[in-house]
C-alpha cells in the first residue's frame, strides 16, 4: 500500500511538470503509472466500480398480458376458424380474422 502511495506521489509530480513539448511522452508514462497504481492498491486507486442491489424482482411472461389474437399468431398457436374453415394462425392474420 505504501508503494502505491509513493507511486501516486511520483505521478502527481510528473503530471505537474508536463509541458507542450513533453506531452505525448508524459501521457504514455502517466498512463503506465495509473495502471501500476491501480494494480498495487485497487481498493483506493482501482477503476472498477461495484454496485450492490438488494430487493426482489418479479418476472412475468409477456404473453400473460397479450391479447388472444396475438397469442394465435405465435408459432404453435391454435388453429383459427375463418369462414367455417380451420386455418393456421399466420394465415388467419393474413386473411384478416
Amino acid at each position: 500500500m505504501a508503494q502505491a502511495h509513493s507511486v501516486f506521489d511520483e505521478f502527481l509530480e510528473r503530471a505537474r511538470g508536463v509541458t507542450t513539448e513533453s506531452a505525448n511522452k508524459d501521457r504514455v508514462a502517466l498512463d503506465a503509472m495509473k495502471w501500476a497504481i491501480a494494480r498495487l492498491h485497487p481498493a483506493v486507486y482501482g477503476d472498477r466500480q461495484e454496485l450492490h442491489v438488494s430487493g426482489g424482482l418479479k418476472l412475468e411472461s409477456p404473453l400473460a398480458q397479450a391479447p388472444e389474437w396475438l397469442k394465435a399468431l405465435l408459432p404453435g398457436g391454435a388453429p383459427v376458424e375463418v369462414g367455417g374453415t380451420s386455418v393456421p394462425p399466420l394465415l388467419a392474420a393474413v386473411v384478416g380474422k
